[in-house]
């Protein structure tokens, strides 16, 4: 009987060393879980620390992106306005290249009629002139006789 006594007591200690290694292993995986827990939350804030960065960056730069889309597509619209109103000069220009071209050449045909209305003047003129002295020639000629 005492053997079964000691085989009993032998396999409760057996059992006993058999829980505390079960219990040692799990205060272990408990402090392994509460140490990884540590780290996994301190991970968790430090990325929803970056992300609140990244997204404060990105507003400001998406802010900063508009402004100077805001501000190219004003400079776009004044460079247009200005293309608009030197072309409307040109074109007053264009306008005004063209009378005058049209008046130089009336002008000119002007100039050139009166020229021709002078030298048709003087082509009369002296034939007056001749033919009046043909008469006179012949006047004195008869009044010779």
């Amino acid at each position: 009987s005492e053997s079964m006594f000691e085989r009993r007591r032998s396999a409760i200690l057996n059992e006993d060393k058999k829980r505390k290694s079960v219990e040692e292993e799990i205060e272990q995986i408990k402090s392994t879980m509460e140490k990884d827990s540590k780290v996994h939350n301190e991970t968790m804030s430090t990325i929803q620390k970056e992300s609140e960065d990244i997204q404060r960056e990105l507003e400001i730069h998406s802010d900063i992106s508009s402004k100077q889309l805001s501000l190219r597509n004003s400079n776009l619209e004044q460079m247009k306005q200005e293309r608009n109103e030197h072309e409307l000069v040109l074109s007053g220009l264009e306008r005004r290249w063209d009378d005058e071209q049209k008046q130089a050449r009336r002008n000119s045909e002007d100039n050139e009629l009166k020229r021709q209305l002078e030298l048709k003047k003087r082509e009369v003129e002296e034939q007056e002139y001749f033919a009046s002295l043909w008469i006179q020639l012949r006047w004195k000629a008869y009044l010779k006789r």
